[in-house]
């Protein structure tokens, strides 16, 4: 800020002004790229635990429902019935998560900047 007080006036700014903004604008933009990069290594993370944490809850409903339908079966439960219990059980889980998906993903940003970008392509 000192080359603000001391430099003198061209065309009625301080010349010192445009390398400051300069400076200011270069330090913002690498903040921004740092905080981009960490925000990236972060999705990649929580990623990979997402794959491995849904394979391993997969293994374990697979076991439970199997187990389920052994024991039914040892009981003398008919196999149709137990395939089709299975079935509506597999069908109300897919239908809660598929709505609970839905649900958390109107609350994210991305879409809403996305959409307001196309809106804006077709305006222009």
């Amino acid at each position: 800020m000192e080359a603000l007080r001391n430099d003198p006036p061209a065309n009625g700014v301080p010349t010192g002004v445009f390398t400051a903004a300069r400076d200011e604008l270069s330090a913002a933009a690498d903040v921004a790229a740092s905080e981009l990069r960490l925000a990236g290594l972060a999705i990649a993370a929580m990623l990979a635990m997402t794959v491995l944490a849904s394979a391993s809850l997969l293994t374990a409903w697979v076991m439970a429902v199997l187990g389920l339908g052994v024991f039914l079966l040892s009981e003398g439960v008919s196999l149709t019935a137990v395939l089709t219990g299975v079935g509506i059980v597999h069908l109300g889980v897919a239908v809660t998560l598929w709505w609970a998906i839905r649900r958390t993903s109107r609350h994210l940003r991305i879409g809403r900047f996305l959409r307001a970008r196309r809106q804006r392509a077709q305006s222009a």
